[in-house]
């Protein structure tokens, strides 16, 4: 219930498509079509999970087979799609679960793109540059601020890195 407001839940066809949205709270549009379907059919019957950038923006998305048995065997009749939208209210939620204002801060990204941030603008954007160095020191600073860091990459469907989850906690 607490990711409520970025939920998806979508009927699609084998080829991607969309047959029909579910449910969906999501503030954009639905994608027409999912176009990692196809690409992760391989992986079927076990249901495939992982991020996806799509138009502009991250998912967290399971794709789960649904197959329909026949006197010739089983077929794929569609796949539900299933996820939600990682944006600021995903960020803040985390940032509320490690202690609220005291908490660790929250930035998701993808090269120079920022999906979601509990920074403000002027910190996420010195951050942003600071993490896209390929010598990170162990310590980074927003100029205001001091912080520790991880990161850990945002794994696709098919296994491969799309983005990075960086957490902060300040030394202040």
């Amino acid at each position: 219930d607490q990711l409520k407001e970025t939920a998806l839940f979508v009927v699609a066809e084998p080829d991607g498509r969309t047959v029909v949205p579910l449910d969906s709270s999501l503030p954009t549009a639905l994608p027409k079509s999912w176009p990692m379907i196809p690409a992760v059919r391989d992986q079927f019957p076990k249901q495939a999970s992982g991020f996806s950038v799509m138009e502009g923006h991250l998912f967290q998305l399971v794709l789960t087979p649904v197959y329909i048995d026949s006197s010739g065997g089983s077929s794929l009749a569609k796949v539900l799609v299933t996820g939600y939208l990682v944006n600021h209210l995903v960020a803040q939620r985390l940032k509320e679960a490690t202690g609220g204002a005291q908490g660790s801060e929250f930035l998701f990204l993808s090269g120079n793109q920022v999906f979601a941030s509990t920074l403000n603008d002027r910190a996420t954007a010195v951050l942003r540059t600071t993490l896209a160095l390929n010598h990170v020191p162990e310590r980074i600073s927003d100029g205001v601020n001091e912080y520790a860091f991880v990161r850990r990459d945002l794994i696709d469907l098919q296994g491969h890195p799309v983005g990075q989850l960086c957490i902060l906690r300040s030394f202040d």
